[in-house]
């Protein structure tokens, strides 16, 4: 995710991150801005968004309800991080994670169509 003055911000854990509200990041921008640690979680957060991040698919499929009770947190804490996320609700952040697998299928699709 670009960080320009075109974006608007918002306060994300302790720090400042840029946010585009004309479309949701990408997992792959997401986790970008968190390696960068341009975006800081507190604790049952991180905790979270370590295992969403570790299994994409779990989290397309499965509820809030599902995901925080794996997590040994609340349902709340799952919103919350999908708003810290930049997203507008738990099902924008879900559908994040349903088209990171789509374009994953699809680029397997097309490596095996050009190997074949």
């Amino acid at each position: 995710m670009s960080v320009g003055s075109s974006y608007p911000s918002r306060t994300c854990g302790r720090q400042r991150v840029s946010v585009d509200n004309r479309r949701a990041p990408s997992l792959d921008e997401l986790k970008a801005l968190i390696a960068k640690r341009e975006l800081t979680l507190p604790a049952k957060s991180e905790a979270v968004a370590r295992v969403i991040f570790a299994e994409p698919d779990y989290v397309a499929f499965e509820n809030a309800a599902a995901i925080a009770r794996r997590c040994h947190v609340s349902p709340a804490t799952v919103s919350r991080l999908a708003s810290r996320l930049g997203f507008g609700s738990f099902e924008e952040m879900q559908s994040c994670f349903r088209n990171h697998i789509l374009h994953r299928f699809k680029l397997q699709e097309e490596h095996v169509k050009a190997n074949c």
